[in-house]
């Protein structure tokens, strides 16, 4: 979309992750200058490229907006997708601490059905922890939430409330952290090498690709 904004850099360079939009993008408002540095995929074209897929949707709950982010999912169930969301004690919470919504009709057979195609997960366990993880940039807290209002995190809600793996899950997230920084800087290298492969080789190889070309290859 020509006219939607970037996201900040705070998000945009989160380390280690492969972010991608899903479902819907930020609010579109006119610019002078067209942004072409941020892909946003609207929610009728999201659904008729994908389609329904056997695999499920791994979205990184970490700094969405909590009634924003089940509304969608919900919607995305309804419709027949599984939905796996990760990080779910980074999940921001704004308003009235004690707000509670119901996003799925959990009494209808159809809502039951849907209820059982989600899960969540505090933080990233295996196998989600090396799949890709996408975000929903409309319940994203940065791009929806004033900057002026108050919000908490689930974390230290539920700590306060008697939740007691709030110490362990920050643990298991640091060590996560860490084996995935060596993940990514390792695939960068292999990518740099392979490249510099292709360099190395591109006028040995010339002939052949120009005969290939000539083939419809």
């Amino acid at each position: 979309c020509s006219f939607c904004p970037a996201l900040p850099d705070d998000l945009r360079n989160w380390p280690y992750f492969s972010f991608h939009y899903f479902i819907s993008g930020p609010p579109c408002r006119p610019q002078k200058k067209p942004n072409t540095s941020v892909h946003c995929v609207q929610p009728s074209s999201f659904f008729n490229k994908m389609g329904f897929s056997s695999q499920p949707i791994v979205i990184d709950g970490r700094g969405h907006l909590l009634g924003r982010l089940a509304s969608i999912v919900a919607k995305t169930l309804l419709n027949g997708q599984r939905v796996v969301v990760v990080r779910c004690e980074g999940i921001n919470i704004s308003g009235n601490f004690y707000r509670n919504k119901r996003m799925l009709p959990h009494k209808t057979t159809r809502g039951k059905e849907a209820l059982a195609r989600l899960k969540v997960f505090e933080g990233v366990p295996a196998p989600y922890d090396k799949k890709k993880r996408m975000v929903v940039p409309s319940a994203l807290k940065v791009l929806r939430l004033n900057p002026t209002r108050k919000f908490c995190s689930l974390d230290r809600l539920s700590h306060e409330v008697g939740w007691k793996y709030q110490g362990v899950v920050a643990t298991l997230e640091a060590k996560r952290k860490v084996k995935s920084k060596h993940f990514y800087d390792r695939k960068k290298q292999l990518t740099f090498l392979r490249e510099q492969a292709k360099k190395n080789v591109a006028s040995k190889i010339q002939p052949y690709q120009q005969t290939m070309s000539q083939m419809g290859y």
